[in-house]
């Protein structure tokens, strides 16, 4: 779908854009840490990265075709699964998208 809307736009999207989230690292004390990117469709790529609403994303970093956030997990939510979402659109206006869920470990007071 990523290729065929490149090419109804006129670009020329030499493969399809898909997204994955390759990681996410339990840091401790609620804690974590996400790495994802891009692959295909028509660099440079636009990230947006989304969560359920028990985790919060503090920090966003990274550039094409990778990126990074940080955040904190509600004390609610230690030990149940959490999730995030990496959305990704290329040059051309094609998007795709990829879910993570984690674990956080328990908050020290």
């Amino acid at each position: 779908m990523a290729e065929t809307q490149a090419l109804q736009e006129g670009g020329l999207a030499l493969t399809t854009l898909t997204a994955g989230i390759a990681l996410c690292t339990n840091m401790g004390n609620g804690y974590f840490g996400c790495y994802g990117g891009a692959n295909g469709g028509t660099p440079p790529y636009t990230f947006t990265w989304t969560s359920n609403s028990y985790v919060t994303i503090a920090y966003v970093s990274g550039t094409s075709p990778n990126t990074r956030i940080e955040g904190t997990c509600t004390i609610s939510t230690i030990g149940k699964p959490n999730q995030v979402q990496l959305t990704v659109t290329d040059s051309l206006g094609a998007t795709a998208s990829a879910q993570r869920n984690f674990q956080c470990t328990t908050i020290v007071p």
